[in-house]
């Protein structure tokens, strides 16, 4: 692999986000055997799992719906709930729905 391993939370949530945890640990075991992979990093994906830390659109507080009642329609939908689930990765306590409700309104 030419990719660097993943060095943060942020960066292991979002191999997360679009593989599963056990694809991740595969990649995790791979870099480890290769000498990129410290033991922290296998730390905190076991960190992130146990704690629920919100990785992917499906673990978010809110869905659609409510990106809807905001006045936010069609595909825009979706790309609202990426840019929330890019913002969750990188500050795990916003996942509430109020904070979320906030984001929301200021993406308008």
């Amino acid at each position: 692999m030419d990719a660097p391993a993943p060095q943060s939370k942020a960066d292991i949530k979002r191999l997360l986000n679009f593989s599963s945890p056990e694809m991740v640990t595969d990649v995790l075991n791979f870099y480890g055997q290769n000498g990129g992979c410290a033991e922290n990093i296998k730390t905190k994906l076991t960190e992130i799992l146990e704690m629920k830390e919100p990785y992917c659109i499906k673990m978010l507080k809110i869905d659609g719906n409510v990106i809807q009642e905001a006045g936010i329609t069609g595909s825009l939908i979706g790309r609202c709930l990426e840019k929330l689930t890019e913002h969750v990765i990188e500050h795990p306590a916003d996942n509430n729905t109020a904070t979320l409700k906030k984001l929301i309104a200021e993406m308008k």
